[in-house]
């Protein structure tokens, strides 16, 4: 059984993953709080950056959404979709992430928004990706293709660095 735990310098918290690995714990008592992930007990203690942390939080809230959300028309996150949106976040840099906010598509994948003015996602799918994007300069960026971490990663850097 995998654990997640949180530890203070007063308090510990724990709680278990479910089917999907994830959890999130918080200490509203204490906000110094580090949160850490032992995704398997091996001795080593993997500390979970915040910015990871919040994301995950967002992803086991949407992946909470039922068929039928929004209204009658949305569809529950599709689990291929929800680990590839887990595997961004486990390996795209807290910098880059920081700056993005994660939505559900009502066809059951996951948007992400850049926090900008300049209007800018990426829409990550079961097998498949695509993006938008506006430069400063109002140049267009656009495309999709198969789920790959390392193109994905570029991509985002990319447009977060518009």
């Amino acid at each position: 059984m995998a654990i997640v735990a949180a530890f203070s310098f007063t308090s510990a918290v724990y709680s278990s993953l479910d089917n999907r690995g994830f959890a999130y714990t918080s200490n509203p008592i204490d906000e110094r709080i580090e949160y850490l992930n032992i995704v398997q007990w091996d001795g080593q203690i993997d500390h979970i950056d915040p910015v990871k942390a919040e994301l995950l939080a967002r992803l086991e809230e949407l992946c909470q959404l039922r068929d039928g959300w929004n209204g009658g028309d949305g569809f529950a996150m599709e689990e291929d979709s929800i680990k590839n949106v887990r595997v961004i976040i486990d390996n795209l840099s807290p910098n880059i992430l920081s700056r993005w906010i994660l939505f559900p598509n009502t066809n059951g994948t996951f948007l992400f928004t850049l926090d900008s003015d300049i209007p800018a996602s990426i829409s990550v799918a079961n097998n498949t990706y695509s993006f938008v994007a506006f430069t400063k300069d109002n140049k267009l960026l656009k495309g999709r293709g198969e789920f790959d971490l390392d193109n994905l990663g570029k991509i985002f850097e990319e447009i977060t660095n518009v």
